[in-house]
């Protein structure tokens, strides 16, 4: 019953709330006139003055609560910029100049009580600041870190403040899933391998083949084989999936294999009936490696807010694996 369900959701395609093929304010089709998509990326105005633009964030996400006794890390970014981005605020520098002008005192804390703490060099990105997971209670919320920092430019100079906040994702371990990290001191997904026989963590790297499933993968199991042996890691099927029978089948074939898999929602995702739906039924797969929502929104004009809502619900409902999605526009310019 799950699968006829679930196979009535597929086949639907839902695209509620797309006004037009804007495609990044380019002409689509030769008979359509321009239409601007909204939602641009703003351009930072420039500032004359230096801007620190502090960052924090776990090294890791998600830490599980096997790894209480590993080594654990913040990362910090001190970044000296002259745009006006997002939480950048003023810095005076010494005259001496930035390759000079020493580090900043951070300290990390939760709920008032200090992780970590270290001097950071100015304009670096990453640095990192070890902190122990012993005494966290793993949860599927995240915990809200607060990340502070002082500078003094010299001796005698007044000191600076400065703060920023980020999340820490500290869960239980699975009990029925696999679990994809993401290690962000090198962008690298960190997984067990697809076959589900156990084995460590190590990094993917996800060498994918793209394709359809209706007509192509769900026609003959040997095409996950061959392409095993063509040395692809991860398959990516395109929806539909009205073959729900050929679509388990495919999936189990691709952990026989030791091939993971990257499930794509993208004609479903702003219904969050659906997601809700195909997340419960893929998230336990061994081989699950990401999810992937929102195929280029900002060419078909979805709205704004639809791949936020999809993360968000996608998070509660697993936490386990990332979400993944693909934009149009702004990397076009």
């Amino acid at each position: 019953m799950v699968l006829l369900t679930l196979a009535a959701l597929l086949g639907t395609h839902l695209f509620g709330g797309v006004s037009a093929q804007t495609w990044c304010n380019k002409n689509y089709m030769a008979n359509q006139s321009i239409v601007p998509p909204g939602g641009n990326f703003p351009i930072p105005t420039y500032s004359h003055s230096p801007l620190l633009a502090l960052r924090c964030g776990p090294a890791i996400k998600p830490y599980l609560a096997e790894d209480v006794h590993s080594p654990a890390a913040i990362l910090i970014d001190a970044l000296v910029v002259n745009y006006e981005i997002t939480g950048a605020a003023p810095i005076s520098l010494p005259s001496r100049g930035l390759s000079q002008a020493g580090s900043i005192d951070v300290t990390v804390s939760l709920d008032g009580k200090t992780l970590a703490r270290g001097d950071v060099p100015l304009n670096t990105t990453a640095f990192e600041l070890p902190f122990s997971l012993e005494g966290l209670t793993p949860q599927m919320t995240p915990y809200n870190l607060t990340c502070s920092a002082t500078y003094s430019g010299t001796s005698d100079a007044k000191s600076q403040s400065f703060s920023t906040t980020a999340s820490l994702s500290y869960i239980p371990n699975p009990t029925n899933s696999s679990v994809t990290k993401m290690d962000l001191r090198t962008g690298a997904l960190l997984a067990k391998p697809a076959t589900g026989l156990g084995g460590e963590y190590a990094p993917v790297f996800p060498m994918g083949f793209y394709t359809t499933f209706d007509g192509y993968l769900s026609t003959n199991l040997s095409i996950v084989n061959e392409l095993k042996e063509q040395g692809f890691t991860v398959i990516h099927p395109v929806p539909t999936f009205d073959n729900m029978t050929a679509f388990e089948e495919v999936l189990d074939r691709m952990q026989e294999v030791g091939m993971y898999l990257m499930y794509d929602m993208r004609f479903t995702y702003m219904n969050l009936t659906s997601v809700t739906e195909q997340v419960n039924s893929i998230k336990n797969r061994p081989n699950l490696l990401l999810w992937y929502t929102a195929d280029e929104p900002d060419g078909t004009s979805d709205p704004l807010n639809a791949t936020s809502n999809a993360y968000d619900l996608i998070y509660s409902l697993d936490g386990y694996h990332p979400v993944s999605l693909v934009l149009n526009c702004q990397v076009c310019r």
